[in-house]
Order: structure tokens, then C-alpha cells, then sequence
């Protein structure tokens, strides 16, 4: 089995506005693309580069050195500068790449191309692989512009943008002075060495292209070729005779939106964002505008009996226009296909293309009474904290299961509802769910939503390896999945990588800013890293909805700002009486009032020692760490769901010391 390597600064470069241009003037976007072209390929050759490929308006190449890639960038900007209307983006990334029996493997390729994607007009973008290349050239200045999540690269990437004060070499201001200078010039390498890089770096755009890119060049958005398009599903509406079908319709809906988040190149609004449109007769274009999107997907369900009748339309967000519209008249045994129909209808409208053409293979021969029950067990679990939500949700999943005990979403569904109820990784209810999880993982081991629910299961566990494993897996396959990165964002503060947990959960929120779980999740990757501020600001929109949590943190926060007045007022609003009584214990120890501190912390323990992760947490809060402790081994004996923030909880920090804390935290394996 032969395999190679080769560390590579790929270089990819972009015209901005050509596919604007081409549909406005094609015979001048068609000069432009071979001016382009002319300046291009003598400096790439000059810089000791090789022109591996032309795709549409974009340029690949590769370099021996960051150094070689990122003076040529500068030396092709500054050319370009010369011809009216040609303006670049320029992406570069060193990377390692690794060839396999014809097969590639690496993100190097991927990660210069979305840099490239980010980069602003006229700028060249590189990687932190770059960047740290470069410290050292005086020639050379950078500056930091953020970190990103790149899609299908599962951890965030540093950015900087580069510029160069003294480009070595002359530019001639024509083009055939370039073609000169390109002959006249002679690399180090020899013709050999350079044919045989040219073949591999070759092969492994080749292989990188089809393996994260999908055809992204087969079909360019419609204004600039770096622009990925939006979308917000809106609830469809039920005009059935029955008000009782209206978990269907809204079911229909959140599959939909769930199909199109596997779709690379499409930003998807999240669920509970969409459907805070539902019933309301707002103007389209006034939806666009509030949510940010380019395409809004309305439509509405009929169904009587075993018939749907179901109408779609694909509106443009600016103008309200109609892409495309079409009806449907089935058979509930046709559901599925009507819904990759209409998946496939818009992937054309919108010239998005589907990454993996089996994603929903798994669903094909469903029976439909089954996803019937599924539906409906959807429409109770997406109604959290109405009264016998989760009750309701696990009867329709397990009567989906009875019908079809090969149908994996049931199976997942069921795994979230068991994990709900659970306090611990003993109880029936745990084991339930870790039971259901492991089958939706086994019946559909490509699905984002069954690798998370099994990697939850894991860190409930303390098995921490397995579950970061899982959730990176999950990440490739759905990157643009809100369940997915607000997961993420909690798996990561759980292992105390704060800056990544931020940038998950802030990820997830932009999908769908009212989504009352992502909020939390975000607010308390704020706490644990110590950014009290912006957790307060997470927490006081939280607050607003009408499902909301943090009220814990919230109090702690307001403490240490010795907002003692308000703090109070928040422990009176809590609804949850443990809660209440945490708050009052810590509100207590910090106001001094010794007898109210201890009345607190002994009616805590004696109603509410099921819950013992929050009474050490009162313990530790209020000065008590040998007792903190004691609760904290008890957490460990029941293995307690929240114990796993044991490591981020800034309230233990004080115990780090301890031999007993050190104990635990090797006991749970941390990684």
C-alpha cells in the first residue's frame, strides 16, 4: 500500500463580481478571466509556483514555501491593480496532504479555498500555518482579523491578512514583459522534481475537490462566486379540515429544514427562529429582512385521510419575487419522495448541490404509518416544557418503533427524551436512553443527530474521549446543523477549551438566535470562561422568552458584582425550589447572615440530596470545601449528569488544590 506526503502552501485566488459580470457582459467577463490568466501563470512560474488548475474565475496553485505563495499573491494584486475591474480574493494555507492508492487525504485544499472565500476584495487571507511562517520577514506585515469555524474543518481556524511593503523582483506593466519575465526565470528544483509535485499536488486537488467541495464550481451563486446563499423555512400552514393535522404540517416543516442544513453552501435559519413566524401574516420581504436571509420556503398541507396535497413556493427575500412553485398530490406512502422532491427543486433554484446524494437513503422504505408517529412524537418533544411534553413525545416514538423498528430517527428522538428525564448515568431512564441511542447510531451510522446523542451519552459516562470523537464526527457530516454546534459548544466546555465552546455556541445562536437551549449553552461558555459580561447579556435576552434557564448563573453573577438587591429579587422570581434554595444560601453567605446561610444549606440537603452536584456546588459557593467535597464524591457514586462540569465550574476552582478534588478528576478520565 503505497502512500506519500507532501507539506504544500496552496494557493487560491478568485475575481471578485465575475459571475455578475457574466450575466451582464459575457464577451468582458470573458477578457477579463484571460487577462486574468495573462498576469497569473508567469508570476506563479516566477515564484516557483506550479498552475495546477483554472476553475471557473478561480485560480489553484501551489508552493514549496508560504514565503514563495505570499509574495506571488502580493506581486498578483498589484498587477491586477493595473486592469480595470480585475480585483482579487486570495486564500493560503499550508498544509500536509496525504496520498493513498490514488486517494487523498487533508483540508488543505478546502481550507485555502474558503479563506479565499472570506478574504475581502482586493486582500489576501491566510492561515495561522501561514502567519506563523512569516513572523520573521520584515518585508512581510499581518494583522489578525478573527477566528473561524471553516466548513467540514472541525476545529476553528486563525485568520490574518497579509501584507507586503517590498515585493522582490521588478513587475513590468505589460503583459508580455510578465511572459518574459516567466521564461527568463529558473527554479531550484529540477524539471523532474517539479513534474512529479505537479502529479501529486494534482491528484490531491483532484481528490479534494470531489471530497469537500461537491461540485461547489459546477454552478456559481448568483452574485459573486464567494457567496454562500440563505434561507429560512417558515412554518407550513395547515388547512386541513382537522386542526389535529397540524403536527403534521409543522413536522413536514422541521424536516425540511433539517434536509437543508446537509446541504453545503446553504445557511439554514433555525428551527425555533422560523418558527416564531408561525401564524403570523407577516410581509415576506419584511421576514428576509429581520432574519437575514436571501430565499424564504413557505407552503402549505392538506391532509385528509391517507391523500396530501401539499404546496410549496421559493420567494426572494428582496423583492418578494417567485423562484419556483409547484404542488404535490400523494399518497402519505409518497411523503418522503415528495420531500426530497421539493429538497432537490430548490437545490436546482438556488444552484446549491447536495454534498452526498444517499443522506436520506436510510429513509426510503419507511413505512408511513411509522413517520406518521414520528411526526407527531416531533410535535410534542418541539413543545418543551408544556405539561406532558416528554411523555407524549416518547408514546408517538415508541409506537413508530413498533411499526418500523428499523426507522432511526424514532430511535434518536427517544434517546433525547429518556436523556431529559435522567439525573444520572444509573438510573433506568439513562440506560434507556444510551440503549436508543446506540440503535439510531446503529440503523444510520451517518447521522449527525445519532453521533451526538451517543457522544452525550458518553461524556454522562465521563468517557470524554469517545464522546469528542463522536461530536468531530458529527461536525464534518453537518457542520451547519444548530443541534449539532450547540452540542458542541457544551462537549467543549465540559473539557474546558472555553474559546472553542464560545465560537460553537455563538455559531449555533447566529442559526437560530432564539433558540432557548443554544442561549444557555452559550451563556454558561461565558461564565465558565469568566466573561461575566456578555453571560449576563445571553442570560437577560434568555430571559425574555418564555422557556428559560440560567437563573443560577445569573444570580451568581449579580453576587459578584455585589449586586446583592438584585440578586435577591431573582431568587424570589425561581421556579424550581432547589434552585431557590441555592440561590438563597449563596445570597446569604455573601450578605454575612450566618443562621440564614446554614437554614438554606439544611433544607437543600435534606429535601433535595438526589440533586447532589448542586448542593456541593452551594458548599463550595458558600465557603464550605471539605463538605463541597463530600458531595461532589457522592455526585461521582450516582454519576451525576452535571458532575461533567466539575473541571469548568468556576466555583470549584478553590478546591483544585485538594487531594480528594485531584482524585476525582482522575477517576473521571478527563482528557
Amino acid at each position: 500500500m503505497s502512500q506519500s506526503r507532501q507539506l504544500a502552501a496552496i494557493m487560491f485566488t478568485d475575481i471578485v463580481g465575475y459571475t455578475a459580470l457574466m450575466g451582464k457582459d459575457e464577451k468582458k467577463a470573458f477578457a477579463l478571466l484571460r487577462r486574468n490568466r495573462e498576469i497569473q501563470k508567469p508570476l506563479v512560474k516566477y515564484y516557483s509556483g506550479i498552475w495546477i488548475k483554472e476553475l471557473g474565475d478561480g485560480v489553484l496553485a501551489s508552493f514549496h514555501t508560504v514565503t514563495d505563495a505570499v509574495f506571488c499573491a502580493a506581486a498578483i494584486h498589484q498587477a491586477c491593480n493595473n486592469v480595470e475591474g480585475l480585483k482579487l480574493r486570495v486564500g493560503i494555507h499550508l498544509g500536509e496532504v496525504i496520498f493513498e492508492n490514488n486517494d487523498v487525504f487533508g483540508d488543505g485544499v478546502n481550507i485555502a479555498s474558503r479563506l479565499q472565500a472570506m478574504a475581502s476584495p482586493g486582500s489576501t487571507w491566510v492561515s495561522e500555518a501561514v502567519y506563523k511562517n512569516l513572523v520573521n520577514k520584515k518585508e512581510i506585515s499581518s494583522e489578525f482579523v478573527k477566528e473561524e469555524f471553516l466548513k467540514n474543518v472541525s476545529e476553528p481556524v486563525k485568520v490574518y491578512e497579509i501584507s507586503v511593503r517590498e515585493i522582490p523582483g521588478y513587475l513590468p506593466g505589460d503583459i508580455k514583459s510578465y511572459q518574459r519575465l516567466a521564461r527568463g526565470s529558473q527554479t531550484v528544483k529540477s524539471k523532474k522534481a517539479i513534474y512529479i509535485t505537479a502529479i501529486i499536488v494534482l491528484a490531491g486537488f483532484i481528490a479534494s475537490y470531489f471530497l469537500f467541495f461537491g461540485g461547489r464550481f459546477k454552478s456559481a451563486p448568483t452574485n459573486e462566486s464567494s457567496t454562500e446563499k440563505s434561507i429560512a423555512v417558515l412554518p407550513f400552514v395547515n388547512i386541513s379540515d382537522d386542526p389535529k393535522q397540524e403536527y403534521f404540517s409543522d413536522g413536514l416543516t422541521e424536516e425540511l429544514i433539517d434536509m437543508f442544513t446537509r446541504i453545503p453552501g446553504l445557511q439554514v435559519t433555525g428551527r425555533t427562529t422560523s418558527f416564531a413566524y408561525k401564524g403570523k401574516n407577516a410581509d415576506l420581504r419584511t421576514i428576509g429582512k429581520t432574519l437575514g436571509v436571501d430565499y424564504l420556503l413557505a407552503g402549505s398541507v392538506r391532509k385528509s385521510g391517507n391523500k396530501i396535497r401539499i404546496t410549496v413556493q421559493l420567494v426572494k427575500a428582496s423583492n418578494g419575487m417567485h423562484l419556483w412553485s409547484e404542488s404535490f398530490d400523494k399518497e402519505m406512502d409518497n411523503i418522503l419522495e415528495v420531500q426530497d422532491q421539493i429538497s432537490a427543486s430548490v437545490r436546482d433554484a438556488l444552484k446549491v448541490t447536495l454534498l452526498n446524494k444517499d443522506t436520506y437513503a436510510a429513509k426510503r422504505k419507511i413505512n408511513p404509518e411509522a413517520y406518521n408517529d414520528f411526526l407527531k412524537g416531533r410535535y410534542h418533544y418541539e413543545r418543551r416544557y408544556s405539561p406532558g411534553y416528554n411523555e407524549n413525545a416518547i408514546t408517538w416514538f415508541k409506537e413508530a418503533i413498533k411499526k418500523d423498528s428499523t426507522f432511526s430517527l424514532p430511535w434518536a428522538y427517544l434517546s433525547m427524551c429518556y436523556w431529559r428525564q435522567a439525573s444520572n448515568a444509573v438510573q433506568p431512564e439513562f440506560i434507556e436512553a444510551k440503549r436508543a441511542a446506540l440503535k439510531a447510531l446503529s440503523l444510520e451510522p451517518g447521522s449527525a443527530i445519532a453521533l451526538v446523542n451517543v457522544s452525550v451519552i458518553e461524556d454522562g459516562e465521563y468517557n470524554f474521549s469517545d464522546a469528542l470523537k463522536k461530536m468531530k464526527t458529527a461536525l464534518e457530516l453537518e457542520p451547519e446543523n444548530p443541534y449539532v454546534l450547540r452540542n458542541a459548544c457544551r462537549l467543549y466546555s465540559i473539557l474546558g477549551k472555553h474559546d472553542t465552546s464560545v465560537l460553537y455556541g455563538k455559531k449555533a445562536l447566529e442559526k437560530d438566535p432564539i433558540q432557548n437551549v443554544a442561549m444557555y449553552y452559550l451563556a454558561r461558555a461565558y461564565f465558565f470562561s469568566g466573561n461575566d459580561k456578555e453571560a449576563a447579556n445571553i442570560i437577560r435576552k434568555l430571559k425574555a422568552l418564555p422557556d428559560h434557564s440560567a437563573n443560577r448563573e445569573y444570580s451568581e453573577i449579580l453576587i459578584k458584582e455585589n449586586n446583592l438587591d438584585e440578586a435577591f429579587k431573582e431568587a424570589q422570581k425561581e421556579m424550581e425550589a432547589a434552585l431557590q434554595l441555592f440561590e438563597y444560601a449563596v445570597f446569604y453567605s455573601k450578605s454575612k447572615n450566618k443562621t440564614e446561610t446554614e437554614n438554606a444549606l439544611q433544607h437543600l440537603t435534606e429535601n433535595y440530596f438526589k440533586q447532589p452536584y448542586l448542593v456541593a456546588l452551594a458548599y463550595a459557593e458558600t465557603d464550605n470545601p471539605e463538605k463541597a467535597l463530600d458531595w461532589l464524591e457522592k455526585s461521582f457514586a450516582v454519576k451525576s449528569k452535571e458532575l461533567v462540569f466539575i473541571n469548568a465550574e468556576p466555583a470549584f476552582k478553590g478546591l483544585s488544590g485538594s487531594e480528594r478534588f485531584q482524585r476525582l478528576i482522575h477517576q473521571m478520565k478527563f482528557p
